[in-house]
């Protein structure tokens, strides 16, 4: 009876050691419902993942509430992150807690308390924004010029990202063939200032024959990956219009 004692507290601990991970709950999430969203939805969430990466290596049985809400409190100054990172934690709870022998059996994501939203989010960059940009630039960061480049013409994300090297005239300082949602846009020349010309030319240089060679889901995640190491925060795409 002893030896058999021994062997079932063992294993208990073992199970409990075993707790997932929240990075192994978001990979299984990643892999199996991530991909039934819309694209927009997939982004969001990717991004709201990002937010999280302080509690990622946790077990999801050792958090506790207040751990979460401080996380999202710091990481999110936004309702709209807030809340994508609360409903990327429900659905690893809601996992969690649907595995045999699970530690979890409440979803602690149900009880976060998001910030007020704020329904003009796409406030445009201020000056002083801008002079973060270009100083981070001049720095090296490679990146930012594209959101300078949204910056100064209006772009749209989509016409950034299907624009081609061959439709930008670096004499001129004109872009044309990449606008989008109206007729009018979509054969429009868009100028870009002057200032804006040695910009232009270096991302000229980067690699493929498109101005930007990567997918909408990681301009997101790169766009504000950028603002945050200019320390520039609520700003959307669409504020750089």
């Amino acid at each position: 009876m002893r030896k058999e004692a021994l062997e079932w507290a063992s294993s208990s601990t073992a199970e409990m050691d075993g707790s997932p991970k929240l990075i192994d709950l978001w990979t299984h999430y990643k892999e199996n419902d991530l991909p039934k969203l819309s694209a927009n939805r997939q982004t969001a969430y990717k991004i709201a993942r990002k937010k999280l990466e302080p509690l990622m290596g946790r077990q999801i049985h050792t958090l506790c509430l207040d751990e979460l809400q401080d996380t999202i409190n710091a990481a999110c100054p936004t309702f709209y992150t807030a809340r994508d990172c609360k409903t990327v934690l429900k659905a690893l709870y809601k996992k969690a807690m649907s595995d045999n022998g699970s530690l979890v059996v409440k979803n602690v994501a149900d009880f976060i308390v998001l910030p007020k939203s704020e329904e003009a989010e796409a406030t445009p960059f201020t000056e002083d924004e801008l002079k973060k940009m270009w100083t981070a630039f001049d720095k090296g960061d490679y990146f930012i010029g594209y959101i300078l480049l949204m910056c100064y013409t209006g772009m749209m994300p989509v016409e950034l990202l299907q624009c081609r090297k061959e439709f930008v005239d670096t004499e001129k300082c004109e872009i044309s063939k990449c606008g989008a949602k109206t007729k009018k846009r979509k054969t429009a020349v868009i100028v870009y200032p002057e200032i804006l010309r040695p910009v232009v030319e270096s991302l000229m240089k980067s690699k493929g024959d498109k101005l930007l060679a990567i997918n909408k889901d990681n301009f997101y995640i790169e766009f504000y990956d950028c603002l945050a190491r200019c320390g520039i925060e609520k700003k959307v795409p669409y504020s750089c219009r």
